[in-house]
Parts: C-alpha cells; structure tokens; sequence
C-alpha cells in the first residue's frame, strides 16, 4: 500500500503543477493583452469565469457566444475563437485558431500579448 501512494504522490505531483503552470501562463497573458487594451478590469483574467466576459470584450465578441461551451465538443472550438478574435488586431488570428491544440493553448496567448499593437 506505502508504494501505491508514492506512486499516485509522483504522478499527481507533476500534473498539478504543470496544470498550476499553464494556467497562469495563459490567465498572464491575457492580463497583459488587457492592460495593453488599458481594460478597467484586467484582474478578471485570473477569476476562471470572468475571463472568459473578460476575452469577449477585448475581442469584441457578444458573451451570448459563452453559451457554446455548455455544446459538446465546442468548447475548444470556442476557446480558439475568442483567441483569434483577440489576436485579430495584432495580426496573430492564426495563432489564436491554433489554441485548439492543447498542448499551443499555453504558448500561444503568450505570443499573441507579447506583440503589441
């Protein structure tokens, strides 16, 4: 039993702190667009719900859209959308449709707010 546990402690362990990682890379970047876009409420970046009102109204995007991520399969689908919205401006919507892939969500928000306008 003491093995099994080392084992779910070494498997865990690295997942929660990858997980922990990539979401600041990408709650980071999208508080830097948002200062970038002098937004009043740049903190929403990091409340997991607000940031999502928060991505639609720097990519000028209607937040009814949100409704999309409750659809099955959409989700990711949604997420690329309001990053290629955000990404219009600075000519980077390429790598906004590209957040689709997970393993490019972590990096590509980061590219997108380190181009400024």
């Amino acid at each position: 039993m003491e093995f099994q546990g080392i084992l779910n402690a070494l498997n865990s362990g690295p997942g929660m702190v990858g997980g922990l990682v990539g979401y600041l890379l990408v709650c980071g970047s999208l508080f830097m667009i948002a200062q970038q876009e002098r937004e009043e409420f740049a903190w929403f970046a990091f409340i997991p719900i607000l940031n999502l009102f928060l991505m639609c109204k720097i990519g000028k995007v209607n937040p009814l859209l949100l409704l999309l991520f409750f659809v099955p399969c959409v989700g990711f689908l949604m997420l690329g959308y309001l990053w290629a919205k955000i990404g219009e401006p600075r000519g980077k919507a390429l790598l906004g449709w590209l957040c689709v892939i997970p393993c490019c969500l972590y990096f590509c928000p980061l590219i997108i707010a380190l181009d400024k306008k």
